[in-house]
């Protein structure tokens, strides 16, 4: 955690503190859902992020590229209007 130079405590500090904003979010919002809530990491940094929050326990990089293609099939579906029913959308990456 503690960084050899500059640059790798810059580095520590913003992924460490990432992380904490992270679980800190997720703490409250398990609390308010329930523990058996399914908490899934996505997006560029998921996998990073997903082996050192306390809550992730899956990692799915391709849930966020499945659910711009579900948005992009609603879309062209219904012309240039955006058309949002039925489609749940939660995607995250630091």
């Amino acid at each position: 955690m503690i960084g050899a130079n500059t640059v790798a405590s810059i580095q520590s500090g913003l992924f460490f503190g990432s992380l904490g904003l992270l679980d800190g979010i997720l703490d409250r919002l398990l609390a308010e859902m329930g523990q058996e809530t399914k908490v899934v990491a996505t997006g560029g940094l998921g996998v990073l992020i997903g082996e050192h929050s306390k809550h992730i326990k899956t990692v799915d990089d391709l849930l966020s590229s499945m659910a711009y293609a579900s948005c992009g099939s609603a879309i062209s579906l219904h012309g240039s209007k955006w058309d949002h029913r039925g489609l749940g959308l939660l995607t995250g990456g630091l």
